[in-house]
């Protein structure tokens, strides 16, 4: 319990609230950039699902940042508590800051007057979070690059706004402003599957020698 408490103590000082600040900020503008008085579900919707959902990578990719300087990677792996409980660890927190930021703007649309289920647009916001976070946490364990982390689920929330359903079917991030909420599921599976790879790859294929390879790929570049 002191390992879990200290360690949510250093993530939160070192790294974590530095983009809880970000977001914050993020969430607060938000009422400046949409008109959210009095909006029905499908308006409501269209700002959760084309704003909202961008916390995700914002909150989440940086559970691995840490570990991009290698000597703090070194000291993580070595100490006594495993490398995936101290990733565990930190992203139990960015979900913990996700979950209170959106349960703020939900609350915070109802009191303007908003036509909603908190509970089902809860649901379907950390879905499409989860799923953000998800590409953006696989591609820093794989590359330990934060910018390519940072593109790539940018690069998906573009093709995702220019082709629409056409192009992304299941995995349509703005699916509930087009009546259906089928979607999340996948959103919510699928980043749950991604971000189960990356600690795959940060706690086994990405310890030792791995880490030459990913030093070895970013010389090559």
């Amino acid at each position: 319990m002191e390992n879990t408490v200290e360690i949510f103590k250093v993530n939160w000082k070192c790294n974590l609230r530095f983009h809880a600040f970000a977001s914050l900020i993020f969430c607060v503008l938000m009422p400046f950039f949409f008109d959210v008085k009095d909006m029905n579900e499908y308006e409501m919707a269209k700002i959760t699902e084309s704003y909202l959902i961008l916390l995700g990578m914002i909150c989440m990719v940086p559970v691995f940042l840490p570990d991009q300087d290698l000597s703090v990677r070194n000291v993580v792996d070595a100490k006594r508590t495993p490398v995936s409980v101290v990733c565990a660890i930190r992203l139990t927190q960015s979900l913990l800051l996700l979950s209170i930021l959106t349960g703020i703007s939900l609350l915070y649309f109802r009191n303007e007057g908003c036509s909603f289920s908190i509970w089902r647009y809860f649901g379907g916001t950390m879905a499409g979070m989860i799923f953000l976070g998800g590409i953006g946490m696989s591609v820093l364990s794989l590359t330990n690059r934060m910018p390519l982390s940072y593109m790539a689920p940018l690069l998906y929330y573009a093709i995702n706004m220019g082709g629409g359903r056409k192009y992304l079917g299941n995995w349509y991030l703005n699916s509930m402003s087009a009546g259906s909420f089928t979607e999340k599921w996948y959103l919510l599976f699928t980043g749950i599957l991604l971000i189960g790879l990356s600690f795959f790859f940060r706690t086994h294929v990405g310890k030792g020698s791995s880490f030459v390879w990913i030093k070895k790929i970013q010389i090559k570049a």
